[in-house]
C-alpha cells in the first residue's frame, strides 16, 4: 500500500543538521515546529523524495532521551489537505513516548550492571 512505500521513501531520507533548515531546528532547539513548508534546500529535498502532498502545512516533532534528539517525527494532513490543527495531545504522547525510551535503556543498563 501507498503508507508502506511512504514509509521507507521516508527512512531513507537522510538531512545533514550541519547546514541550516527547519529540520536542523527541530533537531537541535529540541522544539517542535507546525506550519507551512519552508521554502529551503531541505525541505525541497524531502518532498523531492516522498513526493508533495495537498497538505499546504506540516509538523516536525522532536523525539527526545535524556534531552537529546534521536529522531524527528513528521507529520501532516496528505489526503484531505486540512490544517493540522492543534498538537498538544500529540506533542505529550511524543513526550512521553521518549521517556519510555529512556526509561528502557536505564533499565537494560541496571540489568548489565547487575550481570557484572
Amino acid at each position: 500500500p501507498r503508507e508502506e512505500k511512504l514509509g521507507l521513501l521516508v527512512r531513507e531520507v537522510i538531512i545533514p543538521l550541519g547546514e541550516p533548515s527547519v529540520f536542523a531546528r527541530v533537531a537541535l532547539g529540541r522544539k517542535p515546529y507546525a506550519g507551512t513548508w519552508p521554502d529551503e534546500k531541505w525541505a525541497r529535498h524531502l518532498l523531492g523524495k516522498v513526493g508533495r502532498f495537498q497538505s499546504s502545512g506540516f509538523a516536525l516533532l522532536p523525539l527526545l532521551t535524556n534531552r537529546e534528539t534521536v529522531a524527528v517525527l513528521f507529520g501532516d494532513n496528505p489526503d484531505t489537505g486540512r490544517p493540522l490543527g492543534r498538537l498538544d495531545t500529540l506533542e505529550t504522547f511524543v513526550n512521553q513516548a521518549g521517556i519510555a525510551l529512556e526509561n528502557a535503556f536505564l533499565q537494560r543498563k541496571v540489568h548489565a550492571m547487575q550481570a557484572q
